[in-house]
């Protein structure tokens, strides 16, 4: 079967998917499909030429519900019948194992690229047992780093943190029970411990598959050494890879932050606050931050995170001119201390997504990921710039990728799948993807009444309406739509706002 894959489509015999624009047609007409069984077929067609397991189908169409195998054997029964007679050659059934689409991945493929193949390394939250409080900050910075300096080799996968420590929560420290909940290969965890000379940290490399121990070291952790320890553990830990995995490294180091141990202190503690994902916390955070700038005025990293906490203290979208102005002189900063940071590189391509630079964003966060590509905030970032330009489909792109590197999704994960399915007029599946949103704030509840509205479901218009209305009855629905979300054009926004004066109709007349 040929393998048209000019601007995302892939054609299936005589049928043609569009996973950018979400269709499946024959002979220009477009051709029904379910929800589930739509997302199923796209799935198979970015890993196309390889099996896919049932696993990871019942855990990639159905990720928070708990369904049969049945359910995936009628979903492409599904698909096979909206295929039509070549189905059976196309959508093949490995016994035992899982489902194949039998058509070879093109040279030139635009859709995501698959990482998969390549060996995933997990770092787990490290144990601090020192009885040292302030010590806790820095080996928790200790642990992000280890992870950034993994991530640019381009030869393995590292797995955000956030899913680390849901999968860490729920199955403990049995590591085999981890490995198989992030899909890992190896895990790092570390031990920090009293030493004869000061507090030392352990660490070890274990294998997955039985949870042996591949590799172990202890690392002096004691004052001005904290301040290589992740450089050093980076590249221990690559050598005792690269031989049987073939790394090839882009670089083997990291960019030392700062050469101060109080701005390091400062920073960590921050760190360690934004990782919590309080807004309550913010405003401690951006006072480690300040903190660490005034003590070290070159350190670029503190400079990026404050431009974050700029837009963070006012709303983000909600922030005014001057605000975002003032967070990109920040963000700016840190590029020029540290240009080839990539966290740098995003924090300044984030802040120019509010700021209508909407190129040079893409320029840095493209940038950046060149640099790391297995971060996921800068996956996050590139998606939010991607809805920014009302490119919804590359928004999902960046989602399915986030998928391999954050197998356990955060709940901001489903904010930008709902608005991107939203812009794509999917509004059934756009639904789906808001209920999903745990804690919903009030523009979001006027978009899931926005998605109500487009879908003619009255009462939940008036359901989601009624509870903005209670907790802020002189909420400007749509001036607060306006201002937070800038669209590159202006028939987006107008998208947007439609849907809004739509449930606003309804509501008032109810």
């Amino acid at each position: 079967m040929a393998d048209n894959n000019q601007d995302g489509r892939i054609a299936l015999g005589p049928v043609s998917l569009d996973v950018d624009n979400g269709t499946l047609s024959r002979d220009g007409e477009t051709l029904e499909l379910r929800a589930k069984s739509f997302a199923l077929l796209c799935h198979l067609a970015r890993n196309r030429g390889r099996v896919v397991t049932k696993a990871e189908l019942l855990d990639a169409i159905w990720p928070d519900v708990t369904v049969t195998e049945d359910s995936l054997t009628q979903t492409v029964s599904d698909i096979r019948r909206a295929l039509g007679p070549d189905a059976g050659d196309l959508i093949r059934t490995v016994p035992r194992r899982g489902y194949m689409l039998a058509v070879a991945p093109d040279a030139g493929d635009s859709a995501p690229r698959s990482t998969r193949h390549l060996p995933r390394i997990a770092i787990l939250p490290f144990t601090d047992q020192t009885g040292q409080p302030d010590l806790g900050a820095r080996i928790g910075f200790v642990n992000d780093g280890i992870g950034m300096g993994l991530a640019r080799f381009r030869t393995l996968t590292v797995i955000a943190r956030h899913s680390v420590e849901s999968a860490v929560e729920d199955a403990g420290r049995d590591l085999v029970r981890v490995g198989e909940k992030l899909r890992a290969d190896y895990l790092v965890d570390g031990t920090a411990r009293p030493g004869p000379n000061g507090p030392v940290l352990a660490l070890r490399l274990n294998d997955c598959a039985d949870g042996s121990m591949v590799w172990a070291e202890i690392f002096d952790c004691s004052g001005d050494a904290i301040l290589t320890l992740q450089d050093d553990a980076t590249v221990r830990i690559v050598g005792q890879l690269a031989s049987a995995l073939l790394i090839e490294g882009r670089s083997s180091s990291v960019e030392q932050p700062t050469s101060n141990v109080t701005a390091f202190d400062h920073y960590a503690k921050a760190m360690a606050l934004m990782r919590r994902a309080d807004p309550a916390l913010v405003d401690e955070s951006r006072e480690h931050l300040e903190r660490a700038i005034a003590v070290d005025p070159g350190f670029g990293l503190a400079w990026s995170w404050l431009a974050w906490a700029e837009l963070a203290q006012h709303g983000y979208g909600l922030a005014s001119d001057e605000v975002r102005q003032r967070a990109r002189t920040y963000a700016q900063r840190g590029v020029e201390i540290a240009p080839a940071e990539p966290r740098t590189l995003a924090a300044l391509g984030y802040v120019q997504s509010f700021t209508g630079e909407y190129d040079a964003a893409e320029a840095n966060i493209s940038q950046s990921l060149r640099l790391n590509p297995s971060s996921a905030d800068t996956l996050h970032d590139m998606a939010i710039l991607m809805l920014v330009r009302c490119r919804p489909a590359e928004t999902l792109n960046c989602l399915a990728r986030l998928d391999e590197i954050q197998p356990i999704r955060s709940g901001h994960y489903y904010v930008i799948q709902f608005e991107a399915l939203y812009q794509l007029r999917r509004y059934e599946d756009a639904a789906q993807a808001m209920a999903r949103v745990a804690h919903p704030d009030l523009r979001q509840r006027v978009w899931a009444a926005a998605i109500a509205a487009q879908l003619g479901h009255d009462a939940d218009v008036r359901r989601h309406l009624d509870a903005v209305a209670a907790e802020a009855p002189g909420w400007d629905h749509l001036a607060a739509a306006e201002r937070s979300y800038t669209y590159e054009h202006e028939s987006d926004r107008d998208h947007m706002l439609d849907g809004i004066r739509k449930a606003l109709a309804i509501w008032r007349q109810g």
